[in-house]
């Protein structure tokens, strides 16, 4: 068991580079009075090992992330004036 861990490093290159990015993310839409929540999880979800990667994904998973976040705000704008 402790072998297994041995190689584990807590705050890596990779650790930082993610607390960053969503920090930025949630500080940007905090800014614009966006969702934070989806943000958030488009910034985590598209980090790569390196920033050519990290560009890629985001290209790929953007759009879906946008569809996915568009369409719970218009979902919860429908229940919501049912109120």
């Amino acid at each position: 068991m402790l072998n297994s861990l041995k190689g584990f490093y807590l705050f890596g290159g990779r650790t930082i580079k993610i607390g960053i990015s969503v920090f930025l993310t949630a500080l940007f839409c905090g800014f614009f009075n966006f969702p934070i929540i989806f943000a958030v999880i488009t910034a985590i979800v598209t980090i790569g090992h390196t920033a050519a990667d990290s560009i890629k994904k985001a290209m790929i998973r953007f759009p879906a992330s946008a569809i996915g976040a568009s369409s719970v705000t218009g979902f919860y704008a429908l229940v919501d004036k049912g109120h």
